[in-house]
């Protein structure tokens, strides 16, 4: 007979009070903004973006910014969606059928 599946769940409660000052990032050197992370929707709109447009990510970046309606809409900075081009570059460049580097071989396939 299995054992029943609740068991396999734990659940915690935190019971201490929310700090009133908001702690720095672990990795933060000199940033006096408090860390968020970015949705993952906004993430996935700025990939589809990019791969859509094939822009400049700057352009990307006021587009997403000047749609989005509040700042959890919205990328974090400028930075954040070159990371995202560059990744999104690196994986297609990936994705693309590689031959050898010399001719004559290509031709002799």
């Amino acid at each position: 007979m299995d054992p029943p599946t609740w068991r396999c769940v734990a659940l915690y409660e935190y019971l201490g009070a929310f700090p009133d000052t908001e702690a720095e990032h672990g990795n933060a050197k000199n940033s006096a903004r408090t860390y968020v992370r970015t949705h993952a929707d906004v993430l996935d709109h700025v990939k589809k973006t990019i791969i859509d447009s094939r822009t400049k990510p700057r352009d990307v970046y006021e587009h997403v910014t000047l749609q989005g309606h509040s700042t959890g809409d919205a990328p974090r900075d400028l930075a954040q969606v070159q990371r995202m081009a560059a990744t999104v570059a690196a994986d297609c460049a990936l994705n693309k059928p590689q031959g050898s580097r010399n001719l004559a071989d290509d031709v002799q396939k």
